[in-house]
């Protein structure tokens, strides 16, 4: 019992870098934390934190033994609330970690009708675009684009990701339609700088070969996704975009589609995962199949490249 008092103490300090603040989370006193910890560093012979009057740090081994505690506690938790949840509706807390541009336009419509119909289920949203592990820093849930690499993590699809180039009407009038990937050489172009610092490049097929095109001296680099699309509607310059971000400015003839014939859509993909355990708590399973089930009939999200042939200048 002494060990998950521990490690309960110990998991808390490390998410909020705090003995007091994780003394508050958890109604104890700050003393009560520190002698917590320390027996437990006592019971394992190890430090699991480098100490200063005014901070803690992790040390390496208290970076190993988190990523296993809070799996532990995860899984005790889960046990718990499945108990708890046979004779009741899901509650508790999921936390959740998905792209802000992906939160904006998809996932914030979707939380009226699901606290509605789950209205004890409470849900903590992380917005961010760098690479999150979900287990070591302690989420129930991933919704996640881009090239899927295999994963221990259990992955469900919510569909393909095609990637496009486009401009807008009036841009196209004045400075000309590009024909071919190094035509865009001579055009004003709109970057993707991901959250690594790299840009985006644009992939092409041409004559069954592939083709790169590096945004050398772009116009405008953004590091929204969703804003590279509203940049180019706006007559800025060309952009390769996510289509379902472009549909509705496709749609309503504010952007056109560019290089098609040569475009490589990419085998990029839209996929929520969840870690892999003996049984998935009701919570996370209600949030899981409300959401792929709702963004299902999100038109954008479906587009095929039949779809935006229509589109092509």
């Amino acid at each position: 019992m002494d060990h998950i008092r521990g490690a309960i103490a110990f998991v808390a300090a490390a998410r909020v870098g705090s003995f007091t603040r994780a003394a508050r989370s958890l109604d104890l006193s700050p003393q009560a934390v520190a002698a917590s910890i320390a027996r437990l560093e006592e019971s394992l012979g190890v430090r699991l934190f480098n100490r200063t009057t005014r901070s803690i740090a992790l040390t390496e081994e208290g970076s190993v033994f988190l990523q296993h505690a809070q799996m532990g506690l995860a899984t005790l938790d889960d046990a718990v609330q499945a108990l708890r949840d046979r004779t009741g509706a899901p509650s508790g807390l999921v936390r959740v970690t998905t792209g802000a541009a992906f939160a904006r336009r998809y996932l914030l419509r979707l939380l009226p009708e699901f606290s509605k119909r789950y209205p004890d289920v409470r849900l903590d949203l992380s917005f961010d675009d760098r690479k999150v592990d979900i287990v070591r820093e302690g989420y129930d849930v991933a919704i996640r684009g881009g090239a899927i690499a295999d994963s221990s993590l259990i992955t469900r699809r919510v569909c393909a990701l095609h990637t496009i180039c486009v401009a807008s009407p009036a841009y196209l009038r004045k400075h000309g339609v590009p024909k071919q990937p190094d035509d865009l050489a001579k055009h004003r172009i709109i970057a993707l700088r991901f959250a690594s610092g790299a840009t985006s490049t644009w992939d092409f097929q041409v004559k069954g070969k592939a083709v790169q095109f590096e945004p050398a001296q772009p116009v405008l680099t953004l590091s929204d996704t969703e804003a590279v699309g509203d940049a180019a509607a706006a007559g800025i310059g060309v952009a390769r975009v996510a289509a379902h971000f472009a549909w509705h400015y496709l749609a309503s003839g504010k952007l056109k589609s560019v290089l098609g014939h040569c475009n490589d859509l990419g085998r990029r993909e839209m996929v929520i995962h969840y870690p892999h355990r003996e049984f998935v708590a009701p919570r996370i399973r209600a949030f899981v199949d409300f959401a792929l089930d709702t963004l299902q009939h999100e038109v954008s999200l479906h587009v095929t490249p039949k779809d935006l042939q229509q589109y092509e200048a």
